[in-house]
């Protein structure tokens, strides 16, 4: 933190003294002249525009001379041409200047930028941003936004929740901010919030992801701006993502229709699952360890291997021998390959006074999960209309309607059929034999072990999720001069989850009794509707004065009123399975339940940007905000009896190199400091924490109402201050670009979740408790290997880095049960580490164990040792019993750094692009490997199994096999803690653009892509990159989610 207010002093310092030289900027007849030339070739460039607007232009003669009659002291060159980079180019006192043009494929600095309020030149900009244009990103088939964001954003870290369809992604920008509020950015859609929470769902594992809303092909440009986003006060302590939809840039006539098929293979990373044989060893031993006697054990149907034989007087044998001797590979009857196919047409358009844009498309992506798919049809219109000189209309409106078929993930052993193809036996079967060992078309019931039947989960029960999204602005745009404008903008997002249905049969599943009775199957639905509305009034002032000094002066207040219904229902044992309504159940065994929600935030705000001699840049943004969510007690500005945060932040830039002493050096083309401090706010702390709330409750079979909460009226919003340094720079003539933001931010007044005393009638309690410390560093580097006429190579690297440090908490450390473990947040340590026990190996014979001395204590304080073939625990305070204080910090699933790597080679009409994601560092709790290595059960177990200790001295890394696991050799430890590092092969694409031009014809491009062709990395499990939970107490716990899937998909680009 220090380190980085001596950069923003430095910087201020050194401004301030360039800042009397420029007292003022006076256009004299001084002439300039020079070449433009083209980097790629090294030849003049003709009819290239050179300018200083306002003031002077010319175009580039054949030999690529200009001549300029006039300029002034900060003047600077803009340079444009089609088809290459606009640059921008201080004069520095300068009257020969050469200008070497790089065609626009490459990543420049100096295009322009969307910001919140308006575009804006790159360079002119003080805050840390990170730009993106959707070029290519339509030949990925990605279904949603986020892998767009993995792939070309630097800083944002995005994690995949899982390969389910339409799933999305986890945000994660400059690292963690919060504990118990969300740490995803604010999505900001065409100048309007999004809404972009995850709803409740009754499909387990299921995240509803409103970024699926929006269709790739509909997206212009994305911007992320990772600091400086006080001035969306309250909402914008996590970064704001800004993306922005289709637009037409001139009144032609364009359509471009694109469409793919593609393939997404099998899964060829599993789990190592042991086969029939060696499972019914295990089992034997499993049962022996029981109690059971040998014979007893042989004489078990499942382990009998006498086959049936017909007689006269019936059936000799055992008649169950084909149904327990199959050889039955699960995983391959709960995956396959599939099909996706994406069809989209984009028609832009207008006249002097009109221009819009169209985006109508179909997606459809199957999942590698039998019977999982993702439908969407979107259809999105945009319009500029110049009603008068002085009167503009801009309108945004989309509709999507999605169609999601999922299944239950997670560790849902009844449900999920991955784990339950896991841990079913494989000498059992899908479908029924008969005594002749003929396969039937008849489904197998449960199996013996209380199993479901995995083919009966994807095949025979419903997980359906329908939604309807409807999201559009109105921008009124009313100019009063030519410095003074008012823009009226109203938005509306109006989302319902028409029904999510969920129908689990009798035959084939197993149904865990509820306390009021047993269950044969059961009907779920669900119900959810979510509308917002913006109302927002902004009045801007813009000037420039002398060319000397640029301002920009904004003044605005936004209204949001969001309102929430959410209702649903389960029903039991309707009378078959061909009955599967709410009304067809048990009435003394239905569940209802439901929320009624609504909130109102205002936001007054100011933005001032000023620009002096076109190389110091400041910007002040602030923000008075208040919500129905805070408490009417809490700490902050009172008006008119309620509650208001201020959120002010400062930044600035200086662009070194157009300093008149720069002139004479060659290296450099650009170099550009920036420095900034803002302060902004986290909201997300429930609509009625600090207000009475009440929920239902049903109680002998009447329903009512009952108090849900203990309100706190001192609940406020979560603070965040950040401050920011970053470095720009642009080297061999901007062939080499470099960015580096370094960042220190600090949270308080945390939302902390608080147990209280059951007598309350509830169990937790919300307040501000607590403060963390987030620090890091983003580094991007673009650069343009090779540059020649017919061939070039671009090359670019993202590298990301954030450690996160708990600065105070109640009691200084709080423990949180997570999946069978636990997580520690303790001051001074990382937000949350896995917590355990430490493993030393087996102990592998009698006098090893006795040696040791090891053992654990019952409730009634009876020790028992630890024999041969258990677990070697750590035992960390020297007094032989394994407990609860023996637990320390066994894992961290923060990566040590993260990014991506881009390369794309073009040679004449062909290209190749390879997208490369990391993640190096950052442990994952394999969750779903413990309980098919616990060895505690009859559940089928991997290979690993096999090599468990079974012998007095035997060596191995393997417990024993013992039913329950009475010393609990399977309880949270460093055994299930892996490394979750990863290098992956995100995408390649090979495109070629045909040569074609007709009357109607006018491109044609040809594209191949595989994503996630290869992925380096020692994770056992089915795939390292994850997300299960946006909060940072469940990172890194791999809960049993399906992996993404390797595509490989053939498309078409046709420009008409």
């Amino acid at each position: 933190m220090k380190r980085i207010r001596y950069y923003i002093a430095l910087f201020c310092f050194m401004a301030a003294f360039q800042l009397p030289a420029l007292a003022r900027d006076v256009v004299t007849d001084t002439e300039i002249s020079g070449i433009v030339y083209q980097t790629a070739t090294g030849k003049p460039l003709a009819g290239a525009q050179v300018s200083i607007p306002g003031v002077a232009s010319a175009t580039t003669s054949e030999d690529g001379v200009y001549r300029l009659r006039r300029s002034f002291g900060s003047a600077v060159l803009l340079v444009k041409a089609p088809g290459f980079v606009t640059k921008q180019i201080p004069v520095k006192g300068r009257t020969s200047i050469d200008i070497w043009m790089i065609d626009d494929s490459f990543n420049d600095n100096y295009g322009e930028i969307v910001l919140p309020f308006a575009k804006k030149d790159r360079l002119k900009t003080t805050q840390s941003v990170s730009a993106h244009a959707n070029r290519r990103d339509y030949q990925t088939g990605s279904a949603t936004v986020e892998n767009i964001l993995q792939s070309g954003v630097n800083g944002v870290n995005t994690v995949s929740r899982s390969g389910m369809p339409g799933a999305g992604a986890n945000l994660f920008l400059n690292g963690i901010n919060s504990i118990h509020s969300t740490n995803q950015p604010l999505i900001v859609v065409d100048g309007l919030i999004y809404d972009n929470q995850p709803y409740f769902s009754l499909i387990g594992g299921n995240v509803n992801s409103a970024l699926s809303d929006i269709a790739v092909h509909d997206i212009d440009n994305i911007t992320v701006l990772k600091d400086g986003t006080s001035i969306y006060g309250s909402k914008g302590a996590n970064g704001v993502i800004l993306i922005n939809t289709i637009q037409a840039r001139e009144a032609a006539t364009r359509i471009d229709f694109h469409a793919y098929s593609g393939v997404n293979f099998e899964p060829d990373t599993k789990y190592k699952m042991m086969d029939a044989w060696s499972y019914k060893t295990y089992l034997t031993d499993m049962l022996l360890s029981q109690g059971m006697s040998s014979s007893d054990i042989q004489a078990l149907p499942y382990i009998n291997q006498e086959k049936p034989v017909i007689e006269n007087w019936g059936v000799s044998g055992n008649k169950d021998y084909y149904r327990y001797n199959q050889q039955t590979d699960w995983q391959d009857e709960v995956f396959r390959s599939s099909i996706n196919s994406n069809y989209h047409v984009n028609i832009t358009g207008g006249n002097e006074n009109t221009l819009f844009a169209f985006g109508v498309g179909y997606l459809g992506h199957e999942g590698l999960v039998e019977n999982t798919s993702f439908n969407r049809y979107s259809t999105r219109a945009n319009a500029k209309i110049k009603m008068t000189d002085w009167f503009r209309l801009n309108a945004n409106v989309s509709f999507v309607y999605s169609e999601r078929d999922l299944k239950f993930e997670g560790m849902s052993r009844n449900y999920n059929p991955v784990l339950a193809g896991l841990i079913k036996a494989p000498f059992t079967s899908a479908y029924v034999y008969n005594m002749l060992g003929e396969e039937t078309p008849n489904f197998e019931g449960i199996d013996v072990f209380n199993i479901s039947n995995p083919k009966v989960l994807t095949d025979n029960s419903s997980s359906e999720n329908n939604r309807f999204r409807f999201f559009g602005g109105l921008n009124a745009e009313i100019r009063f001069n030519p410095y003074l404008k008012a823009d009226l903008i109203f938005g509306l997002t109006s989302d319902k989850v028409t029904r999510e249905r969920v129908f689990l049969p009798n035959a084939g599943i197993y149904h865990t009794a509820l306390a009021s009775g047993e269950i044969t199957n059961q009907s779920q639905q669900l119900r959810n509707s979510f509308s917002l509305v913006n109302t927002e009034a902004v009045l801007s002032y813009t000037r420039n004065f002398d060319n000397l000094h640029d301002l920009t002066a904004r003044l605005g207040s936004r209204i949001l009123n969001g309102k929430n219904e959410l209702d649903w229902g389960k029903a039991y044992n309707t009378s078959s399975d061909e009955m599967q309504t709410l009304g067809d159940g048990r009435n003394t065994l239905a569940q209802v339940g439901g929320m009624l929600g609504s909130w109102t935030s205002i936001s007054n705000y100011l933005n001032v940007e000023y620009g002096y001699s076109n190389r110091y840049f400041l910007s002040l943004n602030a923000a008075l905000d208040g919500s129905s969510r805070f408490g009417k007690n809490a700490d902050g500005i009172r008006i008119s009896n309620n509650v208001f945060g201020l959120f002010p932040s400062l930044n600035g830039a200086w662009i070194v190199s157009a300093e008149e002493f720069m002139a004479d050096q060659n290296f450099f083309d650009l170099i550009k400091v920036r420095a900034g401090y803002s302060v902004s706010g986290n909201d997300d702390i429930g609509n009625y924490s600090a207000r009475y709330y009440y929920e239902p409750q049903v109680l002998l079979g009447a329903y009512g109402l009952v108090r849900a909460n203990i309100p706190n009226d001192q609940l406020k919003w979560e603070t965040n201050r950040k401050a920011t340094v970053g470095f720009d720079f642009a080297m061999f003539r901007e062939r080499l670009n470099l960015s580096i933001d370094l960042y220190n931010s600090t949270t308080h007044d945390l939302i902390g979740i608080n147990s209280i005393t059951p007598a309350t009638g509830m169990s937790i309690s919300l307040s501000n408790d607590g403060s963390l410390r987030n620090r890091g560093i983003d580094v991007n580097i673009n650069g343009r290997v090779i540059d020649q006429k017919d061939f070039k190579w671009d090359l670019g690297l993202n590298i990301s880095h954030y450690k996160n440090t708990l600065l105070s908490i109640s009691n200084n450390e709080k423990l949180t049960a997570a999946a069978n473990g636990y997580v520690i947040s303790r001051v001074g340590a990382p937000v949350a580490q896995f917590y355990g026990y430490q493993t030393d190996g087996i102990l592998n014979s009698t006098d090893e164990a006795t040696e040791a001395g090891l053992s654990i204590q019952k409730s009634d304080g009876t020790l028992i040792p630890f024999t041969a073939g258990d677990v070697r625990f750590v035992d960390r305070d020297d007094n032989n019993i394994i407990n609860e204080k023996d637990m320390t910090v066994i894992g961290d699933p923060n990566p040590d750094v993260f990014g991506s790597l881009n390369s794309q080679i073009t040679w004449k009409r062909f290209s190749m692009n390879a997208v490369f994601t990391y993640s190096v560092g950052g442990d994952v709790y394999n969750l779903m490997r413990s309980e098919v290595e616990s060895m505690r059960n009859t559940d089928n177990q991997t290979i690993a199994a096999q090599y468990r200790w079974k012998t007095n001295g035997q060596e191995t890394l393997v417990p024993k096999a013992v039913w329950g696991d009475p010393m609990q050799n399977s309880r949270f430890s460093d055994r299930w803690i892996e490394d979750g590092s990863y290098l992956r092969l995100k995408s390649l694409t090979f495109a070629y653009d045909i040569p074609v031009k007709t009357a109607i014809l006018n491109n044609l491009q040809v594209y191949l892509t595989a994503n996630n062709l290869l992925t380096f990395t020692n994770y056992l499990g089915y795939d390292p990159e994850f997300s299960t939970s946006q909060s940072p107490l469940f990172a890194g716990i791999d809960s049993g989610v399906s992996p993404q899937p390797r595509t490989l998909l053939l498309g078409v680009k046709l420009g008409l």
